[in-house]
């Protein structure tokens, strides 16, 4: 998350909810973390991968992460033609 986005969690400004959506649009707008999130999820097809954060419990942004990771395979999973 951007330091801004943080910032406003950790100082109680929005909600968990907000701070989810927020986060999400970050990833979503930049080119460079999808093309991470794709990473992983070609690695995660031979590879245990494993995300890693500060915090114990969720609530936590890799969390949000992994969601979008399985999103991706999902999506790869129903436009791949055999």
């Amino acid at each position: 998350p951007s330091k801004e986005l943080l910032k406003d969690w950790k100082g109680g400004k929005i909600t968990w909810s907000e701070y989810e959506t927020r986060y999400k649009a970050e990833i979503m707008s930049n080119e460079k973390a999808i093309e991470k999130i794709k990473l992983l999820k070609e690695l995660s097809e031979y590879k245990d991968v494993y995300l890693y954060c500060y915090e114990k419990n969720p609530p936590c942004h890799r969390f949000i992460l992994l969601e979008l990771i399985r999103e991706e395979i999902k999506y790869n999973a129903k436009t791949q033609s055999w």
